[in-house]
């Protein structure tokens, strides 16, 4: 029935509802009937922090609430759903799946854990969690990818959210106590703007009010930290298991008017079937993080020499922007359509569509979001030859021993 009634919608519109309960507290619903369940996603964003690094560990302690003697992830698996919880550079995403009749429940639940957190929080709980961000750390150290590009980030970057570890310092986090977490849980958490965007078979009148008497009246703070001006043209080199070559650009901000000709960018690239970098020999790969305070593209060029892979980069980059053998209208649109393939497909997952009203918000659509109209190549060269000039890149070099 789920497959069925996603199907039926316009692949060109998605619509939604929007409730600002008070200034930096907005509700997001998308109402799908007769489904029987519904999905849960909750964004807290911080533009700056005290304690970096502790809004990754804060993530992991809410797991540790105790609901009647069991942890809340016990208590979703006993009423027949599941949450995950994910730390980016610059927010915390709390999730969770549950049978549409506990969905008010499961809202209460959230507000409780938040508001009595520092009453339950044992010393057993708190040491067990730094010894599991602990390992996150050493595993983070064993993939090569996130240590060099946090490398690149924290270069270009310096001490913006944009350069820092989503981890923090694993030697300041040792010293974290229970006074410090609560500290940092009234001084800062309660403030921090939040957006809770629900979907599914719903009453949107009670999940609001729920909303608004569970977690309103925060005094909640919105602000974005002015990124400094980016080090670009940066040239650091390292060893690894393999010789590699990353090369990074900051990016603006997600709703800048350029951000959806960037956001094609991995996809015209490094598409196995319709990538502009695809070699027989050079393996090529590309990511782009955006949010409101900026971002950054990379891409992971190996197969080759150092050298090599930089003298090819650099010959593609030219071609890039050449008449007739650069970027073409035909790139454009098999590129569009990919994406337009992604996104419905993707409609299929009450999960995928949260995230798809997270990034309507993002780009300032609070009720619906359009497909945008087909982008031109000249849109796609004139923002890629602005934010993507090779004379703003800055390159680590990896060589193996």
């Amino acid at each position: 029935m789920i497959f069925s009634f996603i199907f039926c919608l316009s692949a060109e519109e998605f619509s939604f509802s929007h409730t600002q309960v008070e200034k930096g507290l907005d509700v997001f619903v998308q109402k799908i009937p007769d489904i029987g369940v519904a999905f849960v996603s909750l964004r807290y964003d911080f533009s700056v922090t005290k304690y970096p690094g502790m809004p990754h560990f804060f993530e992991h302690l809410l797991f540790e609430h105790q609901i009647e003697g069991d942890n809340y992830d016990q208590w979703l698996e006993d009423a027949g759903g599941y949450s995950k919880a994910q730390t980016g550079m610059s927010f915390v995403r709390f999730q969770a799946k549950i049978p549409a009749e506990a969905m008010e429940r499961l809202l209460f639940l959230e507000t409780e854990r938040m508001h009595k957190l520092c009453d339950s929080l044992s010393e057993e709980a708190l040491q067990n969690q730094k010894l599991v961000v602990i390992q996150e750390s050493i595993n983070t150290q064993l993939q090569e990818a996130p240590i060099h590009t946090h490398l690149l980030r924290k270069t270009i970057f310096g001490e913006h959210l944009l350069g820092m570890s989503v981890l923090g310092d694993m030697f300041e986090l040792t010293f974290w106590d229970k006074d410090l977490v609560c500290t940092f849980l009234e001084e800062e958490w309660k403030r921090l703007p939040l957006q809770i965007f629900v979907v599914g078979e719903v009453d949107e009148e009670s999940v609001v009010e729920t909303i608004r008497k569970g977690f309103g009246k925060g005094e909640r703070e919105e602000g974005i930290v002015k990124l400094p001006k980016p080090e670009v043209g940066s040239r650091i080199s390292t060893t690894g298991d393999s010789t590699a070559l990353y090369v990074m650009w900051p990016l603006p901000s997600n709703t800048h008017s350029d951000s959806l000709a960037l956001q094609l960018g991995h996809i015209m690239l490094t598409h196995s079937k319709i990538g502009y970098l695809q070699h027989p020999s050079i393996i090529s790969q590309a990511w782009i993080e955006q949010n409101r305070h900026g971002g950054y593209f990379v891409l992971r060029l190996e197969g080759a020499d150092s050298k090599v892979l930089e003298q090819y980069l650099e010959k593609q980059w030219e071609r890039l922007f050449c008449p007739f053998v650069g970027i073409s209208q035909r790139n454009v649109n098999d590129a569009q359509a990919l994406q337009r393939r992604y996104t419905m497909h993707a409609r299929q997952r009450l999960e995928s569509r949260a995230l798809q009203m997270e990034r309507c918000v993002e780009q300032g659509e609070t009720s619906s979001c359009v497909q945008p109209s087909k982008l031109g190549f000249r849109d796609i060269r004139s923002a890629w030859s602005h934010w993507l000039a090779w004379n703003k890149a800055s390159f680590l070099i990896v060589e193996a021993p």
